[in-house]
């Protein structure tokens, strides 16, 4: 994979920061900003994925009607971590 620089610039304190940690783990301080970066976009990534599936499921509710009560949820996933193996609650309008 090629790689390219891209300038930036950082506040002294992150600097400082950066240092720190490039000795504490005896790395260079641009594999702390590549690290820190993938881990970003990863989570960026996810967020927006889990946003898309609750518009989905939004839309779906507001196509459909169907829904479950909160309480019938709640009761299922107790019901789970008791160790209960039970069926998830209907969907119901």
């Amino acid at each position: 994979m090629l790689s390219k620089s891209i300038p930036t610039k950082f506040e002294a304190g992150d600097v400082e920061r950066l240092t720190y940690l490039s000795k504490l783990y005896d790395r260079p301080v641009s594999y702390l900003i590549r690290e820190a970066t993938r881990a970003y976009l990863d989570s960026q990534a996810k967020k927006l994925e889990f946003m898309e599936e609750a518009k989905a499921a939004a839309d779906n509710l507001n196509q459909t009607g169907l829904h479950c009560e909160h309480k019938d949820v709640a009761n299922w996933l107790q019901c789970l971590a008791n160790g209960q193996i039970v069926e998830p609650p209907k969907c119901h309008k």
